[in-house]
């Protein structure tokens, strides 16, 4: 299967996995212009958070941004995430808690972040957090980061074509509160990314056409 960008040039799967600015123009198109939110239950009484799935190039690859939080932090400790975070009182938009989580867990300039468009919300019912997330573009390698050891244990660069592979990823079916629930994971390297991440990076590859 092949789709087509702006000025005509067909591109498939892999050939969007592996060049970073067709699949820019091809999320620019395909991502919509503001969030659209499917409401889990309890969702609707959730606190408000939004994170940035931040994609640059990295050897002439398109790659995907990750921290591993802390251990020091009192939610979600030590497991694999996009930076961001709850929106505040000041922060005008969930695209801009975005950012300015994004600022103070990696030091990253919002200027630097080029936001291509949302990906699905998502709820955190172990945190009762309902999540939007964002797609931004950096650019051609890392902007500088300075990352807070109090929130960040590391940060993690992964090739956008080694995360689609389909050897690293499985689901599993989990019952919480009478009700199954579809978990992905994915295990990348030796880090497994899972949960509400894995469910954002499940929505962000299924964009891309099949084959």
């Amino acid at each position: 299967m092949r789709v087509t960008d702006e000025v005509g040039q067909g591109w498939s799967r892999i050939e969007l996995l592996r060049h970073a600015d067709a699949l820019t123009v091809f999320l620019r198109r395909a991502l919509p212009a503001a969030p659209t939110s499917t409401l889990a239950p309890g969702a609707q009484v959730a606190r408000a958070a939004a994170v940035l799935a931040p994609l640059y190039v990295r050897d002439g690859l398109p790659c995907l941004l990750f921290t591993q939080r802390s251990q020091d932090l009192s939610t979600h400790r030590g497991e694999i995430s996009f930076p961001g975070g709850s929106r505040d009182a000041t922060d005008a938009s969930l695209e801009q808690a975005a950012l300015r989580e994004t600022r103070e867990e990696l030091g990253l300039d919002p200027a630097a972040v080029d936001l291509l468009g949302p990906l699905p919300t998502v709820f955190a019912a172990v945190s009762n957090f309902l999540i939007q997330p964002y797609v931004g573009w950096l650019g051609d390698g890392l902007p500088m980061l300075t990352p807070n050891p109090r929130e960040v244990a590391e940060v993690i660069e992964a090739p956008l074509e080694a995360l689609a592979e389909p050897a690293i990823y499985h689901s599993e079916i989990w019952r919480r509160a009478g009700a199954d629930h579809l978990i992905h994971f994915y295990d990348f390297g030796p880090y497994r990314i899972w949960g509400v991440t894995a469910h954002i990076l499940r929505s962000l590859l299924d964009m891309l056409p099949a084959g």
